[in-house]
């Protein structure tokens, strides 16, 4: 059970790996993900 676990995390981090690389392709995607990775941040708004 801890293996599913692991691999789930490394699926995680593989995906934020990858928009990390097109971040000044995308700058209004930027704003999608801060929001998705901060959600202490809606609270601002």
């Amino acid at each position: 059970m801890n293996d599913r676990s692991s691999r789930r995390r490394t699926m995680k981090d593989d995906e934020t790996f990858e928009i990390s690389i097109p971040f000044d392709e995308a700058p209004h995607l930027d704003s999608q993900i801060f929001y998705s990775l901060s959600p202490s941040r809606r609270n601002f708004e």
